[in-house]
């Protein structure tokens, strides 16, 4: 077939396989090269190399403001730091973002990557979303 496949990547974005040809492979190898194939595709699909920038969470809005849609549960934590919930956010391979309620101290993992321009809600609880942005830029942010 002459159409282009394309691989799902680990963040769910889609890349195109750079030659459809189709290759043979034995064993292992097969599924090493397909794993190896699909990392090196994914990430210079994104014009970036292979091991993914480290995330940062920013609040969307103040305390007592979330999300109107956050998506679906994926884990849940009782922290003392909100930097407990970043990097349980950021090893949680299907964690986009999260809100924290500080007088629960949770924080709630979910699938869906917010934006700034997000549609929040107040809420009597003093919890707040938090979204997913580059390192780099959150660091920006704060100078």
């Amino acid at each position: 077939s002459g159409m282009a496949r394309r691989l799902l990547c680990f963040d769910g974005t889609q890349a195109l396989q750079p030659n459809a040809r189709k290759l043979l492979f034995v064993g292992l190898g097969a599924l090493a090269a397909v794993l190896c194939m699909a990392v090196v595709c994914c990430s210079l699909s994104r014009g970036r190399s292979a091991s993914p920038e480290k995330m940062c969470y920013r609040a969307i809005r103040g305390v007592g403001h979330v999300a109107r849609s956050q998506g679906v549960e994926v884990g849940k934590l009782a922290y003392s730091s909100l930097s407990d919930c970043d990097s349980m956010c950021s090893s949680i391979h299907s964690c986009k973002s999260f809100t924290a309620c500080e007088d629960m101290g949770k924080c709630f993992f979910k699938d869906k990557a917010l934006t700034k321009d997000e549609p929040t809600h107040k809420i009597e609880a003093a919890c707040r979303s938090f979204m997913a942005v580059p390192c780099s830029d959150a660091q920006q942010q704060q100078q």
